[in-house]
């Protein structure tokens, strides 16, 4: 077996968790993470990121910000970056 092989029993799913690890660590690897400052106002940016990022975190501030903090899978970031890149924390 390869370095990417996971070995996945279908007749008692052993192996399993391994190969969603596998997936993940993927798909992390191809995608980019990007924080954003957003006016809590803009609900609609909020739902669309929470629709079309994976969200690995959120606070709210005070000043009525919602600061988030999101992996784009490569298929979004151009269409998140045209939604949202006004907003960016750098």
């Amino acid at each position: 077996a390869g370095e990417s092989a996971v070995a996945v029993s279908a007749l008692t799913g052993e192996g399993m968790d391994a190969l969603v690890d596998a997936i993940e660590r993927n798909l992390a690897r191809h995608s980019a993470t990007r924080a954003f400052r957003v006016p809590a106002a803009d609900g609609a940016l909020v739902s669309w990121l929470y629709r079309n990022t994976e969200v690995l975190r959120r606070t709210d501030d005070a000043e009525g910000n919602v600061h988030m903090t999101v992996r784009i899978p490569p298929v979004n970031e151009a269409d998140t970056l045209l939604r949202a890149g006004v907003y960016l924390e750098e």
